[in-house]
């Protein structure tokens, strides 16, 4: 298991690792773990004024001097498309045994997700890795809702790939109840009328079958 979260000035926060983040439940893998160097890396805060307001941001050790990348953050944003969907998913699997903020393991998450969901055609053994990911990402999402508001004081949500690939996905399956279920948990982020037409679509089959 790795060692439990910093938090830092002005609540800016990191994880040792994924498994760490709290109200997500993720079990990490410490053998993967160990044989990653850069799970020894700790960031030092860096506080300084910005318009009359003090401010702090997390500075983490490279062999050249810093960054303000985590390494999660370099996983999540490094050059993988043209990578096979197998580096793809070593890719986010060492992320997520990483340390990193948030934000670092949401898009490490989203985008290794959404690039296997592409080659879906070609390569559709990848889709439950795919349902995988959405998962962790959309309870990662809910849990900490807050960073993911478009305005901070209120209003909608950025977009998020989990939410909708859930939904269709049990829907195409053929789950309706299912796919009803998610829709209503993730209302809140995705405003529309996907409920009211799913909650059509289950009551028209209760009376099919009535």
């Amino acid at each position: 298991m790795c060692r439990t979260m910093r938090l830092v000035e002005n609540e800016t926060t990191w994880y040792r690792c994924f498994e760490e983040v709290p109200g997500v439940g993720y079990q990490g893998d410490p053998e993967r773990r160990a044989k990653l160097p850069e799970r020894h890396a700790t960031p030092q805060v860096q506080s300084f004024n910005f318009s009359g307001s003090r401010t702090a941001s997390l500075s983490w050790p490279t062999l050249s001097g810093s960054t303000s990348a985590s390494p999660v953050h370099e996983l999540a944003f490094g050059d993988y498309r043209k990578e096979s969907s197998n580096h793809a998913r070593e890719r986010v699997l060492n992320a997520l045994e990483l340390p990193g903020v948030l934000l670092d393991y949401h898009f490490a998450i989203q985008g290794i997700a959404e690039l296997l969901y592409q080659r879906r055609r070609a390569e559709p053994g990848n889709l439950a890795f795919i349902e995988w990911l959405a998962s962790w990402d959309a309870r990662l999402v809910e849990t900490h809702e807050q960073l993911f508001r478009v305005n901070q004081d209120g209003g909608g949500y950025f977009s998020v790939f989990a939410f909708g690939f859930l939904i269709d996905l049990h829907e195409r399956e053929g789950y309706l109840h299912e796919a009803l279920a998610l829709a209503e948990r993730f209302s809140r982020f995705q405003p529309g009328d996907q409920v009211e037409k799913l909650r059509a679509r289950v009551a028209q089959l209760r009376a099919e079958h009535d």
